[in-house]
C-alpha cells in the first residue's frame, strides 16, 4: 500500500504548499491594496493643500513653500518636477511599490507652467497629520472671517477621517493638553480603547474653538479578520481537495468491492482498475482468482454430467437384467430382494437425471412459451396419478385463464419432485391448490401434506444441494432422499422469474411449499 498512501501524502503535502503560496499572496495582495486605499483616504487633504500652495506661489517664494513643506512632512520625501503634459486643473494619484508610497500631484500655477508634485512615504507618520492641521490653518488665515466657514466645509471634504471645528471646552483633554492648545501648540492623542486611532487637535487662532483631524485609525498590515478569512477559505479549500481523494479511492475500493461480490454469482465478470498500484494489484489477483473458481467449478459440472450420462446406461442394463434374472429363477414380483435392488436402481436413475436437470439449468436459459396454467396443472397431476397410482387432491379454485410463461418440462420436473417428497415424508394425503395472489399479477401452486414438516431452523438451509434434514434419512416409505430435490426447484422457478418458500399446511398439518409465478395474461371468465 505504500504508493497509494505515498501518493496520497505528496498529494496533501503539494495542496497545503500550493494553498500555502496562495494564502500568501492574498495576504500580500490585500495589504497592498489596503495601504494604497488607507493612503488615499489619509493624504488626499494634505497633497491637495500642498499642491494648491504651489499653484499660488512663483519663483523664490514657490522655493520656499516647498522647503516649509518638506520639513513639514519628514520624514517623507518631497520633489517638484515640471510636467511635460498639458494641464487644465488639480489632479494626482498614489503608486504603491513594495512599502513605499508616493503620492503625486499635478499641479498648474497662475503662470500655466507645467508641474509634478512628487511625496514619497515609508510609513504613515503621526507627522502628516500635523501637517495637515498646519495647511489647513494657514488656507483658513488667507480667508475673511466672514468666509472661513464656508471654506471650512469646502476642506472637510478632503479628510474622510474627519475634520471638525469643536469649541475648547466641548472636548475631552487633560489640563496639561488645554494648556498646550492655549499656547498655541498642535497636540496628538493616542486611542487604544477600541481600535488603535489616531486625533490631531490645534487652537483656531483666538477663536476659543479648536479643529480636530481624526479619529484616523493607524493602518493595521495584518488585521485579524483577513487573517482568519484566509485561513479558513485555505481549510475549506484543503478539505475539499481530501474529500476530492477520498472520493476518488472511495470510488476505486467500490468498483473492487462489487466485482468482488460477484463472485460465484451467475454473472462474474472482470475487475478493471485505471491506474497502477496496490488496488490494482488487488484486483489482478481476484481476477486470477476469479478465473480459477470458474475453471474447477466448470470442470466440477463437466465431470458431474459425464458422470450422469455414463451411469444411465449401467443403470437401465441392471434393471433389464434384474427382470431377466426374476424371470429365470421364477422369483416372485414381490421378493423382498427385488424390491430393494429395484428402488436402488430406481433412486440412483433419479439422482441422475436431478444432476443432468441441475446442469441443463445452469448451461442454458429455459425457453419460456406461454403456458395456460390451471389446465396444464389439472393433466400433470393425472398423468402423475395414472402413472403412480398415487391420490391427489386437486383444487383448483381459480381463473381457468391464467396464464405464465414456462417451459413445460421443467415445471413439471418441479412439481413430480415437490409431490415425490410430500409422498416420502407425508403419511398418505397430498393436496395441490392453485391460488390467485392479492395483488393479481401471481398465481400461487401449492403442494401440501401429512407429514412432520420442516422444522424452522432447517428451512433456510434445505435449498441448498445435498443438504438433508435429519427425517429425511429414514422416511415412513424407507427412501432416502439425496438433498437435491428442493434445490433443484428453487432453481427452476427462479428461472421463471418466481419464488418458492415453505410453510406449515393450515389444512393438512404437514409441510406447505409454495411455487409463485408471474401472470403474463388474465382473461375473466364469461
Amino acid at each position: 500500500m505504500n504508493r497509494i498512501f505515498l501518493r496520497l501524502y505528496l498529494t496533501v503535502l503539494l495542496s497545503c504548499l500550493l494553498l500555502a503560496a496562495i494564502a500568501a499572496a492574498a495576504v500580500y495582495g490585500q495589504k497592498q491594496w489596503r495601504w494604497q486605499q488607507y493612503l488615499e483616504q489619509q493624504a488626499l487633504g494634505v497633497v491637495l493643500l500642498a499642491a494648491d500652495g504651489l499653484a499660488r506661489h512663483q519663483g523664490e517664494r514657490q522655493t520656499a513653500w516647498l522647503n516649509a513643506l518638506e520639513q513639514l512632512v519628514s520624514p517623507a520625501q518631497v520633489e517638484l518636477t515640471s510636467s511635460p503634459a498639458a494641464i487644465n486643473d488639480t489632479s494626482w494619484h498614489i503608486t504603491v511599490a513594495g512599502d513605499h508610497a508616493t503620492i503625486s500631484a499635478t499641479i498648474s500655477t497662475t503662470m500655466a507652467q507645467q508641474q509634478q508634485l512628487h511625496m514619497t512615504l515609508d510609513s504613515f507618520e503621526p507627522t502628516l497629520l500635523r501637517t495637515a492641521l498646519v495647511l489647513v490653518l494657514n488656507d483658513l488665515g488667507r480667508y475673511p472671517a466672514t468666509e472661513r466657514q464656508q471654506r471650512f466645509q469646502q476642506l472637510s471634504r478632503w479628510f474622510p477621517a474627519g475634520l471638525n471645528r469643536h469649541p475648547l471646552t466641548d472636548v475631552a483633554l487633560s489640563e496639561t493638553q488645554q494648556r498646550q492648545l492655549r499656547a498655541g501648540e498642535i497636540i496628538t492623542q493616542l486611542d487604544t480603547a477600541q481600535t488603535t486611532s489616531m486625533r490631531v487637535i490645534a487652537p483656531l487662532g483666538n477663536s476659543g474653538d479648536v479643529i480636530q483631524l481624526g479619529p484616523v485609525p493607524l493602518f493595521d498590515p495584518y488585521p485579524a479578520a483577513w487573517l482568519v478569512g484566509i485561513v479558513g477559505i485555505a481549510l475549506i479549500l484543503l478539505l475539499l481537495i481530501g474529500w476530492w481523494l477520498n472520493q476518488r479511492l472511495a470510488q476505486r475500493v467500490h468498483a473492487l468491492q462489487e466485482g468482488i461480490a460477484l463472485l460465484g454469482s451467475e454473472r462474474p465478470h472482470a475487475i478493471t482498475l485505471p491506474g497502477q498500484d496496490e488496488i490494482n494489484a488487488i484486483a489482478d489477483s481476484v481476477n486470477r482468482m476469479q478465473t480459477r473458481i470458474i475453471n474447477l467449478v466448470s470442470a466440477q459440472r463437466q465431470l458431474s454430467n459425464d458422470i450422469a450420462h455414463e451411469l444411465r446406461t449401467p443403470v437401465a442394463r441392471c434393471l433389464f437384467r434384474l427382470q431377466a434374472l426374476q424371470d429365470q429363477l421364477a422369483l416372485a414380483q414381490d421378493h423382498p430382494l427385488l424390491v430393494g435392488i429395484r428402488r436402488d436402481l430406481h433412486n440412483l436413475n433419479d439422482l441422475t437425471a436431478e444432476i443432468l436437470t441441475q446442469a441443463q439449468l445452469e448451461q442454458h436459459t429455459p425457453s419460456h412459451q406461454p403456458l395456460a396454467l390451471t389446465p396444464w396443472l389439472r393433466d400433470a397431476i393425472a398423468t402423475t396419478q395414472n402413472e403412480s397410482g398415487w391420490h391427489i387432491e386437486l383444487d383448483l379454485a381459480t381463473n381457468e385463464n391464467l396464464t405464465v410463461a414456462a417451459e413445460p418440462t421443467l415445471l413439471k420436473r418441479a412439481l413430480d419432485n415437490l409431490i415425490s417428497n410430500a409422498r416420502r415424508y407425508g403419511s398418505g394425503q397430498i393436496a395441490v391448490a392453485i391460488r390467485l395472489e392479492d395483488d393479481s399479477q401471481h398465481v400461487r401452486v401449492s403442494i401440501e401434506d401429512n407429514g412432520p414438516g420442516i422444522n424452522s431452523e432447517h428451512i433456510h438451509k434445505v435449498w441448498q444441494p445435498f443438504y438433508r434434514t435429519d427425517h429425511s434419512r429414514q422416511t415412513a416409505t424407507g427412501e432416502r432422499g439425496f438433498g437435491l430435490g428442493l434445490s433443484m426447484v428453487k432453481r427452476i422457478v427462479e428461472a421463471h422469474q418466481g419464488s418458492v418458500s415453505i410453510d406449515r399446511s393450515a389444512t393438512l398439518g404437514g409441510c406447505a411449499v409454495s411455487i409463485i409465478l408471474p401472470i403474463i395474461t388474465q382473461k375473466a371468465v364469461a
